[in-house]
């Protein structure tokens, strides 16, 4: 029922992992291991790419990428060493669907700094800026349903609106969709 919200168009994606096991979870559906992903015509996993080259020439192929959940700090650190911060701006421009989920999302913010409340910075232990994508002008937080983040959700939200951060909190069953510098939250919240 979401996808409805995105358009529907042929072509190819790409797929960020961002967990150590290499597996994508998108929302409570699918479950999609790499050997599934390798057997989709349109998808190509980005993580194995090395250097700015190959990255900018699989992008410019793509029409979406999902960018999937894990260590916000080890991601930030892969997009920048990779070059893909600076692709991924470019092609959005261009009209490439961005889909984060969990990470993914944080990423998309001006700021990564909400995260160590949730993951263990020292993943990227030579990250010391956490500037985000900053592709929206707000901070997120995924999960928010769950009782067992309930404190650091709230600590969280505390830290970054006395930071001038306007924030989101989002469900598992919600997601942000940028259209034209404008947003909305679209699914149900749990």
């Amino acid at each position: 029922d979401r996808i409805e919200h995105f358009p529907h168009r042929k072509g190819r994606g790409g797929f960020l992992a961002n967990q150590p096991e290499g597996r994508l979870v998108f929302g409570r559906r699918w479950v999609l291991h790499p050997e599934q992903l390798a057997r989709l015509e349109c998808a190509t996993e980005l993580s194995s790419l090395v250097g700015r080259e190959s990255m900018v020439h699989i992008m410019q192929q793509m029409d979406a990428v999902l960018v999937a959940g894990g260590n916000s700090f080890y991601l930030l650190d892969w997009v920048r060493r990779s070059g893909f911060d600076e692709v991924i701006k470019k092609r959005i421009t261009e009209g490439l669907v961005y889909i984060g989920s969990s990470a993914g999302s944080i990423l998309c913010c001006p700021t990564i700094e909400g995260a160590k409340h949730f993951d263990p910075p020292e993943a990227a232990p030579e990250l010391t800026n956490y500037t985000g994508l900053h592709l929206v002008d707000f901070a997120m937080i995924p999960h928010s349903q769950k009782d067992k983040y309930k404190q650091r959700i709230e600590e969280t939200t505390a830290e970054l609106q006395e930071r001038g951060w306007e924030v989101v909190q989002l469900t598992d069953d919600q997601a942000v969709v940028v259209n034209a510098g404008e947003w909305k939250i679209v699914g149900t919240q749990t």
